[in-house]
């Protein structure tokens, strides 16, 4: 019997078996089967075996809430973000440049994407800083078109942090010091119907001294500069303290937090000098009895680092829950230190010994060290370093100290590796997450109109887009699926 002879409940069973290329093929033979191609449940199905049992990168939310074009643009773009990945040299599909702040006025960029809307976001300094947004999704001659801004008179903007749950009404918090005293606004950008525009509005507003560090859906984390890190429900207030093992009297001393990692019953805190992991906190009312500091049940302390990022592995391994990744650059205050150092991949593996309510810790300390990656030190405007759960990873390469080698490459280098996980295997369960095998590569650099300085770096692996900013004002976003 030929194909097209069988009832189209068979037909789908068929397209079942195909891989997404051969779905793609197979639609372009007729009518009929271009139509059964573009159902919901032929890309349901080819998503669950093809991207999700095989952990790539995949943007977080309810896939049953997916229309089944968007279903079959994110798997497809999974399966192209593999594919650049694992390419001898990964290099950006696209690259789109514009003119995002003024010279030497560029503090930072972040990708804002919501369903429906890829924005990215731009702090700039001027008379008054402010927020930027543009759309990426419309571009013209000079860029992506501007389509909102944020600022408030006779106030500074510090920090910018995305609310990494893309379906929550917030899309980010923002630090704000006026006369005198630090607020924290908790923002989302809202279309403006009828036209192209955005509004940033404010959700909550809270007055503290603390820095905002990262906000996923409604739980905020902010910290001080030394001990004290807060997790907070930004809607009801409710928090919890984590106090850090390592305390000094010199005030001036700063031990920053620079990442958290809600991870499996258990928060991990990472600073300056050390990294602590805290049991999972119980939330207290705002008002009423302070609440008790959390001591964390595990502590370790690299030295000085100036660039951390954590993630945990997606990879699939036999241990019941996610091992945790860590990637550090080491800082040092020697102008004579050698030019060669490395950046250092750790992993914390779960305790086998842990089950709640114990008191253990349900990572095991210290970190182990899995991989090492040569690099070169020197003079960087953004030690920023990102690290997504699929393994990828990123940083900046400063230029070379040496006049010669400085001569022969002038510029800065966004550089990037690929650690034994979803983007680097073959789907397989991974006998040990501390295997080696990482590839490293160059990924991107900037001449024209002259060599960039770069002060800022985002990255989403589920996307597959990276954001660089540069000390002249330019932005430039690259594309890798």
């Amino acid at each position: 019997m030929p194909l097209l002879g069988l009832i189209d409940d068979i037909l789908l069973i068929v397209l079942e078996y195909l891989n997404v290329q051969e779905i793609l093929l197979i639609r372009q033979t007729c009518t009929r089967l271009r139509a059964l191609t573009r159902l919901r449940s032929v890309w349901l199905t080819a998503c669950a075996r093809h991207v999700l049992a095989v952990r790539l990168p995949f943007p977080r939310g309810r896939i049953d809430d997916l229309s089944a074009v968007e279903l079959e643009r994110r798997t497809r773009r999974a399966l192209r973000l593999k594919a650049a990945w694992a390419a001898p040299k990964p290099e950006p599909r696209r690259v789109l440049s514009f003119q995002g702040g003024p010279l030497n006025g560029l503090l930072d960029v972040r990708f804002v994407l919501r369903p429906g809307h890829e924005w990215i976001v731009t702090l700039c300094e001027g008379i008054w800083p402010k927020l930027v947004c543009w759309d990426l999704q419309r571009v013209g001659e000079r860029g992506p078109t501007k389509v909102g801004e944020w600022s408030c008179m006779g106030a500074t903007i510090r920090d910018v942090v995305v609310n990494s749950d893309m379906t929550n009404d917030a899309c980010l918090v923002i630090s704000v010091v006026q006369n005198g005293r630090q607020r924290l606004e908790v923002q989302a950008i809202q279309p403006v119907p009828g036209n192209s525009r955005v509004t940033f509005d404010t959700l909550k507003t809270l007055q503290t001294a603390y820095k905002p560090v990262a906000l996923d859906g409604d739980i905020l984390a902010i910290s001080n500069e030394h001990t004290e890190t807060r997790i907070v429900n930004w809607r009801s207030e409710h928090y919890a303290i984590l106090q850090s093992t390592e305390e000094t009297e010199d005030e001036t001393l700063h031990d920053r937090c620079l990442q958290v990692l809600v991870a499996h019953a258990s928060i991990l805190v990472a600073r300056a000098r050390s990294v602590d992991l805290f049991p999972m906190a119980d939330l207290h009312p705002p008002h009423g009895a302070a609440a008790p500091a959390s001591r964390p049940v595990a502590t370790y302390s690299f030295g000085w680092i100036d660039g951390i990022a954590l993630a945990p592995v997606s990879e699939r391994t036999a241990y019941p829950y996610p091992p945790l990744a860590i990637l550090i650059r080491a800082e040092s205050g020697d102008p004579w230190a050698s030019d060669i150092h490395s950046l250092n991949r750790h992993i914390l593996l779960p305790n086998p010994d842990f089950a709640p309510p114990s008191s253990s810790a349900p990572y095991v300390f210290p970190p182990a060290l899995a991989d090492k990656i040569p690099a070169t030190r020197g003079f960087l405007r953004c030690a920023e370093l990102a690290l997504g759960a699929g393994g990828s990873a990123l940083w900046i390469r400063p230029r070379p100290r040496d006049a010669a080698e400085a001569f022969l490459a002038p510029t800065q280098m966004l550089c990037g590796a690929v650690f034994p996980g979803p983007l680097n295997g073959e789907g397989r369960v991974a006998e040990s997450v501390i295997s080696g095998g990482v590839r490293t590569f160059e990924v991107y650099s900037d001449w024209a109109p002259r060599p960039a300085t770069w002060t800022a770096l985002d990255y989403v692996e589920s996307r597959g887009c990276i954001a660089l900013g540069a000390v002249d004002g330019r932005v430039t976003v690259l594309f890798m699926a």
